[in-house]
């Protein structure tokens, strides 16, 4: 079990960043916060979209003990 969720954990991750990639082509997603905030200097939207990550993981950690 913790093997499927090292996994699960590790794609979730990826995705998170990848939405951050897509909204710099205009994609709507979980990025758009992040490209707001760097092209506004905004840095409360960059520390919120990347406390998603953060906690994501931390939540998957917990859930592999």
């Amino acid at each position: 079990m913790p093997v499927i969720l090292k996994g699960v954990r590790t794609s979730v991750i990826v995705n998170i960043g990848t939405a951050a990639i897509a909204s710099t082509v205009g994609a709507e997603s979980l990025g758009s916060p992040v490209i707001i905030g760097l092209s506004g200097f905004n840095t409360a939207y960059v520390i919120q979209s990347s406390l998603l990550a953060v906690v994501s993981d931390r939540l998957f950690e917990r859930l592999q003990r």
